[in-house]
């Protein structure tokens, strides 16, 4: 975080998916409870939009384009972005090093839409086998429905 002394290091415990079964088998790792709270997050959202998801990949480097457009004015109203100065990059060095990885297939994006507007946004840069969770952020106005973490299951569906 540029113009912060570092005065504490913290660790963060990481949760590593293998995606080598489904994504069904994914779920039943959760507990009951869980799997309901997501499915109800989801059903809300549905309902919200009309009955429908809608969520888009984003994976070649015009798609990334795309992406990197419709959620950078997003990205910049998350708290992510207000608070911690680790919303999705918005300079033009970070943008152009988004969009030779989508040459190289070495990223993939998501946005969440409520009526046609970008309400939550992923993007996972890949590293060798790895998908890293780099940049997740929502609207805090339809934070409510919960779109970051609807948003991450679907991608994780997708994936799958």
């Amino acid at each position: 975080m540029p113009g912060f002394v570092v005065g504490a290091r913290q660790d963060y415990a990481r949760s590593p998916i293998a995606m080598t079964g489904s994504y069904e088998e994914y779920l039943a790792q959760f507990s009951g409870k869980t799997r309901s709270t997501l499915r109800r997050k989801r059903r809300k959202l549905e309902e919200a939009n009309g009955g429908a998801l809608d969520v888009r990949c984003y994976r070649s480097e015009t798609e990334i384009a795309k992406f990197l457009t419709l959620a950078g004015p997003l990205a910049r109203r998350t708290y992510q972005a207000r608070l911690l100065d680790a919303a999705l990059p918005a300079d033009a060095q970070s943008q152009r090093q988004m969009r030779d990885a989508a040459v190289r297939d070495e990223g993939r994006a998501f946005l969440l839409f409520l009526k046609e507007k970008p309400v939550a946004y992923l993007y996972l840069p890949i590293a060798g086998t790895t998908l890293i969770y780099a940049y997740l952020g929502y609207d805090p106005d339809h934070g409510a429905l919960s779109p970051g973490t609807v948003l991450q299951m679907s991608a994780l569906e997708h994936l799958f």
